[in-house]
């Protein structure tokens, strides 16, 4: 039983840190940086690309795993 918690907690740490790689941890914009990035993008300067996650969105690691994330 203790076993199956760490290996959970694991689990759940990797995807935190996946979360975190790939941006989604970030604060929100606030409205004047928005409108900053918006006349960028008008110009054909992206300030911010996003990026791309792994195979059907999966974490590195994480594709044969069928077990779904639960918080």
């Amino acid at each position: 039983m203790d076993r199956q918690k760490e290996e959970e907690d694991r689990n759940v740490m990797e995807a935190i840190v996946w979360l975190g790689e790939n941006g989604f941890l970030d604060a929100p914009k606030k409205k004047s940086e928005e409108a900053n990035n918006q006349a960028s993008e008008m110009d054909g300067a992206k300030l911010d690309e996003p990026q791309a996650a792994g195979p059907e969105g999966a974490m590195p690691g994480q594709e044969a795993d069928a077990a779904p994330i639960t918080a």
